[in-house]
């Protein structure tokens, strides 16, 4: 309960009473207010709209009176047991008699400052429900204003509670105007719009849904606030579609609007049941995107980074990789005797462990040879690029590069390529036990079942004289592939004769180099 506050000419008048001895007040009975008559229970038998007048001996004239306070954990109703954030000190004035006294809650916040807003946003958002701002936006256009006074409101709370923990407001205010105008923005543009014209302009208004959702998502993560504190692209675009009028197609058939759609998804469909993959993340890469992939099932998965245009995805649905979204790059300051330093923010400490193990293989093609043998940690090798997946004590997930992994690994660098080959390795065994080798998802069947038609199941000729010109069709066949096959090993012998090379240039003259070229 918070402490009752006195004015100044309240206190005046009270304090002019008690010096005339003629009007002491009565002292109340015991059993009305005392700590031990309630078991330790604070009571207050004051009236609405009525100072609480002190218990004080009347000793006459103008003694002073010397009192002590004693404090008292209560909370709730009288209940011994502390609260986890609150603790309230009853101050009780001691002026010699047991039964008499006045108390003084004076309320102690244990939480810090960021954990009291946070607790009141909490608050807020339990109280304004989700998807308020899609139907603002939507059908309450004339309610904007509303969203400004929300949030003027709720920094008016917030200074609040920055005076009460002696910090400076300005540091935990929330801008009032950024929901307002990105929303004010989006809702002029889709009244802007005609009927007839929406049908057009399907893909500017996904495209300004995006932009706004992704700003409206950067200021709730940098000040904390809600997720759903943003708008719903998908309902929004349901209720333009909704809106579009019947046959405004012009020739086209009214189907073919989503055909495209539809033909996508079932590509997408088709491409994840053959292959078995699912693009986890992308990222761009020069002028192209980089996606992280992962083949097979959850319970035996294997990773690998491809070229964007590989696998098929949906850039809306997969999560985007920013450079900020690694932890393991992330610095902090820190005063140490005065100066300040910069150091690593997360630590060896901070990991739980590395989930999975992803790399770019050349050409992303390691039907023939593998992928293992680009990642084998060898000193002064240049391997490919990998990213580790890493969870956190804290339960987050992020994806993080070799340089991470080789700095929080014990003893020298080069144990974190190892460590990296080991996570792959036990990946890879796990998901060939499961699944066979991995083929490449865009690997085409069709020369291998040109290969045997005609033949056994072994491969051997078959004696039907009427296969006879298929056979020989197939001879010229798998000429045709074994030699490509060659052309494909000397490439690749090519290939390490230029690495050995290039390792060899790195080196100090005069060492001895062992080496290992692929059979």
């Amino acid at each position: 309960m918070p402490p009752t506050t006195l004015n100044q000419s309240h206190k005046d008048e009270e304090h002019a009473q008690y010096r005339n001895p003629q009007h002491l007040p009565t002292p109340e009975p015991e059993s009305q207010n005392t700590l031990s008559g309630h078991q330790g229970q604070h009571v207050e038998s004051q009236t609405p709209n009525t100072p609480p007048v002190p218990h004080e001996r009347p000793t006459g004239g103008d003694s002073s009176v010397q009192s002590s306070l004693v404090p008292t954990i209560v909370v709730g109703n009288g209940s011994a047991q502390p609260s986890s954030n609150n603790i309230v000190v009853t101050g009780v004035e001691d002026n010699g008699n047991d039964n008499q006294g006045s108390t003084s809650p004076i309320e102690i916040d244990e939480r810090t400052i960021e954990e009291a807003i946070r607790d009141l946003i909490n608050e807020k958002h339990s109280e304004e429900g989700d998807g308020e701002l899609t139907q603002i936006v939507l059908h309450r256009h004339d309610r904007l204003d509303e969203v400004c006074s929300f949030f003027d409101a709720l920094n008016v709370e917030i200074r609040e509670k920055c005076l009460k923990f002696d910090k400076e407001p300005k540091d935990y205010l929330i801008p009032s105007r950024q929901h307002h105008d990105a929303l004010k923005f989006l809702g002029n543009y889709l009244n802007s719009l005609k009927p007839e014209e929406l049908l057009q302009e399907l893909p500017n208004i996904q495209n300004q849904c995006d932009m706004v959702k992704n700003q409206l998502s950067r200021v709730n993560l940098s000040h904390d606030l809600p997720p759903q504190w943003n708008i719903d692209v998908k309902e929004i675009m349901e209720y333009t579609r909704a809106n579009i009028p019947a046959g405004d197609h012009s020739d086209i058939p009214d189907s073919d609007a989503d055909d495209l759609d539809a033909l996508e998804s079932r590509t997408r469909k088709e491409q994840h049941q053959y292959s078995s993959c699912e693009v986890l993340s992308w990222w761009p890469k020069g002028t192209g995107t980089q996606t992280f992939v992962r083949y097979g099932d959850k319970s035996a998965p294997i990773y690998r980074i491809r070229a964007g245009s590989y696998e098929i995805y949906d850039k809306a649905s997969v999560p985007r990789l920013w450079t900020t979204s690694s932890r393991g790059t992330a610095k902090k300051m820190i005063t140490e005797a005065g100066e300040e330093d910069e150091v690593w923010k997360d630590t060896r400490s901070d990991v739980k462990r590395i989930i999975a193990v992803g790399w770019k293989v050349p050409d992303d093609d390691d039907s023939e040879i593998g992928a293992l043998p680009f990642i084998k940690p060898e000193r002064g090798a240049i391997y490919p690029q990998t990213k580790t997946m890493v969870l956190w004590k804290d339960g987050q997930t992020t994806l993080e590069g070799r340089s991470f992994i080789r700095r929080i690994a014990n003893g020298a660098a080069f144990r974190g390529d190892e460590m990296i080959y080991q996570k792959a390795k036990e990946l890879e065994a796990a998901y060939e036990k499961k699944n066979g080798p991995l083929q490449s998802s865009h690997k085409v069947k069709e020369e291998d079942e040109s290969e045997y038609a005609g033949s056994d199941i072994d491969g051997s000729n078959v004696s039907d004289p009427e296969s006879s010109s298929a056979s020989s069709k197939d001879k010229v066949l798998r000429r045709d592939k074994s030699k490509r096959s060659h052309k494909h090993r000397a490439s690749a012998k090519e290939e390490d004769i230029k690495k050995l090379e290039r390792k060899l240039e790195r080196l100090k003259s005069g060492k001895r180099v062992t080496h290992s070229t692929r059979q």
